[in-house]
């Protein structure tokens, strides 16, 4: 899930764990574009990965009502911060 216009993506760590090499594509777009691991959290399985390149993306959250789209670095239930990744 595109979680900024910077090149964040929102991933499985599963997916991604221990990859030397890691390569995104778009539906509907033919370029693989190399991104990097900035960090993760094996207890939720949660890692965001960054696009190296500089294209720009569409958030995940475009286009949705702001009472339904997430809060990054938020907890929705008690707005705690979360930590920052590593």
């Amino acid at each position: 899930m595109v979680v900024d216009r910077n090149g964040y993506i929102l991933t499985n760590l599963h997916v991604v764990e221990g990859a030397s090499r890691i390569q995104v594509k778009f539906t509907g777009d033919p370029t693989e574009y190399t991104a990097k691991l900035i960090g993760s959290d094996p207890e939720t399985d949660v890692a965001v990965i960054k696009i190296e390149d500089g294209k720009k993306l569409v958030p995940a959250g475009s286009g949705i009502p702001t009472a339904c789209r997430w809060a990054i670095g938020r907890w929705p239930s008690d707005r705690r911060s979360a930590s920052r990744p590593r």
